[in-house]
């Protein structure tokens, strides 16, 4: 049984991002686990946007992070943008997806 198996990493696309996303490599590399990169959109105004706008803006820069980890051979199982309360779909999406570690940075 792998240690790691699966890595949620949620982002927000702050000034932190790029710090969580090289450690998140960094333990994909060394435990060879899939990591699930996860936005969640908090406004209730912005879910209107859903097939669109902000939700396909998301998915596109996380279609970026999952690129430059694929330079780097690591496996990307899944991308996710939810919406929500992010503390609350956060958690709901790593026991969903039985993660064995969430890692986020912080504002």
């Amino acid at each position: 049984m792998k240690l790691l198996k699966t890595i949620v990493v949620a982002l927000d696309f702050d000034d932190t991002a790029s710090d969580v996303l090289a450690a998140a490599s960094k333990l994909a590399k060394k435990f060879t686990s899939g990591l699930v990169l996860l936005h969640v959109i908090e406004a209730p105004e912005q879910a209107d946007e859903e097939h669109g706008g902000l939700h396909g803006t998301v998915l596109s820069r996380l279609e970026d992070m999952r690129a430059q980890l694929a330079a780097e051979g690591i496996a990307t199982a899944e991308m996710l943008c939810v919406h929500g309360k992010a503390s609350v779909e956060i958690v709901n999406v790593a026991n969903r997806l039985d993660a064995n570690l969430t890692l986020l940075g912080t504002r």
